[in-house]
């Protein structure tokens, strides 16, 4: 399921930046920001945007990196770029960081984590998180399973469509 492209990605950003600062970087009146990704994972105002806190810079720039497009496969960047776009609130991020944490993928395998951030993005709308902190809570994994709480996260996926969730319910 994580392999599919995710429909998040539209090849655009919003202008949600600081435009003045990227004109000041541009013009050479401002120090280049701490953290700007390399030149091959994108153009200069991908790149300036990620490091100046655009959480879509940032997803797309993980997401290159998680697929290995335009740069070589890294699940530790990765990580760390879907990680500073989770906690800037980006629900899709939070999904990701979530898989990247239950797959020990780019971090150390922590279900506990994975389970907190797919809540975090289930709260924010995101269905496949519901999902897959339904299937966390009703687990033996993280110890005596919670199945009030998967019950809440399966019903609310449920009701969004999600067919395992009501296969679950059912």
């Amino acid at each position: 399921m994580d392999d599919e492209p995710d429909p998040i990605l539209t090849g655009s950003l919003p202008q949600t930046y600081d435009t003045k600062s990227i004109s000041a970087l541009v013009a050479g009146e401002a120090a280049a920001p701490e953290n700007m990704p390399p030149a091959e994972v994108g153009n200069l105002a991908l790149r300036e945007a990620a490091a100046l806190g655009n959480a879509n810079a940032q997803f797309v720039i993980a997401t290159r990196y998680l697929n290995g497009e335009k740069v070589g496969q890294d699940y530790e960047k990765a990580a760390y770029w879907y990680g500073k776009a989770a906690v800037a609130g980006n629900a899709p991020a939070q999904y990701r960081v979530a898989t990247m944490y239950e797959r020990g993928r780019g971090v150390a395998k922590d279900l506990s984590a994975a389970l907190g951030w797919y809540e975090r993005a289930a709260s924010l709308g995101n269905v496949r998180s519901m999902h897959n902190a339904a299937v966390l809570a009703s687990g033996s994994e993280l110890g005596t399973p919670d199945y009030k709480r998967a019950f809440k996260w399966f019903s609310l996926a449920a009701a969004h469509g999600m067919k395992d969730s009501q296969f679950n319910l059912a």
